[in-house]
Protein backbone atom coordinates (compact mmCIF):
# COMPACT_ATOMS: atom_id res chain seq x y z
CA UNK A 1 0.00 0.00 0.00
CA UNK A 2 3.04 2.33 0.71
CA UNK A 3 4.84 1.77 -2.23
CA UNK A 4 1.28 2.12 -4.45
CA UNK A 5 1.42 5.33 -2.85
CA UNK A 6 -2.72 4.40 -0.86
CA UNK A 7 -1.28 4.99 2.77
CA UNK A 8 1.83 7.43 3.96
CA UNK A 9 4.10 6.24 6.39
CA UNK A 10 2.59 9.09 9.01
CA UNK A 11 -0.75 7.59 8.54
CA UNK A 12 1.06 4.24 9.59
CA UNK A 13 2.84 5.67 12.69
CA UNK A 14 -0.32 6.63 13.92
CA UNK A 15 -2.22 3.02 12.99
CA UNK A 16 0.76 1.66 14.85
CA UNK A 17 -0.89 1.08 18.53
CA UNK A 18 -4.32 0.02 16.70
CA UNK A 19 -3.37 -2.41 14.23
CA UNK A 20 -4.17 -6.21 15.36
CA UNK A 21 -4.41 -8.74 13.19
CA UNK A 22 -7.91 -9.09 13.34
CA UNK A 23 -8.63 -5.02 12.25
CA UNK A 24 -5.25 -4.38 10.11
CA UNK A 25 -7.00 -4.76 7.39
CA UNK A 26 -9.89 -3.16 7.41
CA UNK A 27 -8.08 -0.11 9.53
CA UNK A 28 -5.26 -0.15 6.87
CA UNK A 29 -8.08 0.12 3.97
CA UNK A 30 -10.29 3.39 5.66
CA UNK A 31 -7.13 5.14 6.07
CA UNK A 32 -6.14 4.61 2.84
CA UNK A 33 -5.75 7.92 0.70
CA UNK A 34 -6.61 10.12 3.82
CA UNK A 35 -4.70 12.79 4.85
CA UNK A 36 -2.53 12.96 8.94
CA UNK A 37 -5.52 15.37 9.98
CA UNK A 38 -8.41 12.74 8.38
CA UNK A 39 -6.74 9.43 10.04
CA UNK A 40 -6.45 11.49 13.31
CA UNK A 41 -10.08 12.22 12.93
CA UNK A 42 -10.71 8.17 12.26
CA UNK A 43 -8.67 7.37 15.08
CA UNK A 44 -10.54 9.49 17.73
CA UNK A 45 -13.34 8.27 16.43
CA UNK A 46 -12.85 4.81 16.34
CA UNK A 47 -10.21 5.00 19.37
CA UNK A 48 -11.56 7.50 21.73
CA UNK A 49 -9.50 8.78 24.58
CA UNK A 50 -9.67 10.68 27.51
CA UNK A 51 -9.54 13.92 27.68
CA UNK A 52 -6.12 15.93 28.64
CA UNK A 53 -5.49 16.58 31.82
CA UNK A 54 -5.32 20.85 32.55
CA UNK A 55 -2.30 22.07 33.41
CA UNK A 56 -1.10 25.67 33.23
CA UNK A 57 2.76 25.46 32.75
CA UNK A 58 5.54 28.81 33.05
CA UNK A 59 8.06 28.60 30.33
CA UNK A 60 11.30 30.59 30.94
CA UNK A 61 12.22 33.47 28.82
CA UNK A 62 14.47 35.07 26.83
CA UNK A 63 16.55 36.11 30.87
CA UNK A 64 15.78 32.56 32.33
CA UNK A 65 13.15 34.38 34.70
CA UNK A 66 9.67 32.39 34.53
CA UNK A 67 6.97 33.85 32.55
CA UNK A 68 3.80 32.83 31.51
CA UNK A 69 3.78 35.65 28.26
CA UNK A 70 6.10 33.07 26.37
CA UNK A 71 7.23 33.83 22.65
CA UNK A 72 6.76 31.61 19.97
CA UNK A 73 10.61 31.20 19.64
CA UNK A 74 10.64 30.45 23.01
CA UNK A 75 7.80 28.05 22.97
CA UNK A 76 9.48 26.81 19.84
CA UNK A 77 13.03 26.02 21.61
CA UNK A 78 11.35 24.71 24.86
CA UNK A 79 9.29 22.21 23.29
CA UNK A 80 12.36 21.44 20.64
CA UNK A 81 14.94 20.97 23.49
CA UNK A 82 12.33 19.51 25.79
CA UNK A 83 9.94 17.05 24.05
CA UNK A 84 8.40 16.92 20.46
CA UNK A 85 6.62 20.04 19.40
CA UNK A 86 2.92 19.21 20.13
CA UNK A 87 -0.41 19.73 17.36
CA UNK A 88 -2.11 22.41 17.96
CA UNK A 89 -5.10 20.80 17.94
CA UNK A 90 -5.63 17.10 18.35
CA UNK A 91 -8.84 15.39 18.51
CA UNK A 92 -9.44 13.07 21.38
CA UNK A 93 -12.99 11.83 20.22
CA UNK A 94 -15.56 12.65 17.42
CA UNK A 95 -16.87 15.51 20.62
CA UNK A 96 -13.41 16.40 22.47
CA UNK A 97 -9.64 18.19 21.20
CA UNK A 98 -6.74 18.77 23.13
CA UNK A 99 -5.69 22.81 22.43
CA UNK A 100 -2.36 23.63 23.11
CA UNK A 101 -1.42 27.67 23.32
CA UNK A 102 0.80 29.84 24.97
CA UNK A 103 -1.06 32.28 26.98
CA UNK A 104 -0.41 35.48 28.82
CA UNK A 105 -1.15 36.09 32.64
CA UNK A 106 -4.85 37.47 32.16
CA UNK A 107 -5.94 35.15 30.35
CA UNK A 108 -4.67 32.62 32.78
CA UNK A 109 -6.25 34.66 35.29
CA UNK A 110 -9.60 34.30 33.28
CA UNK A 111 -9.08 30.75 32.76
CA UNK A 112 -8.72 30.23 36.42
CA UNK A 113 -11.84 32.09 37.21
CA UNK A 114 -14.20 30.45 34.85
CA UNK A 115 -13.23 27.22 36.14
CA UNK A 116 -13.02 27.89 39.93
Amino acid sequence: MIERGEIHLTALLLLREHLTDDNHQELLHAVSGKTKTEVQHLLAERFARPDAPSRIQILPDAAGQGSLLGSAETLSATCARDQPKPSRIEPLSTERYTVVFTAGAELKGKIERATN
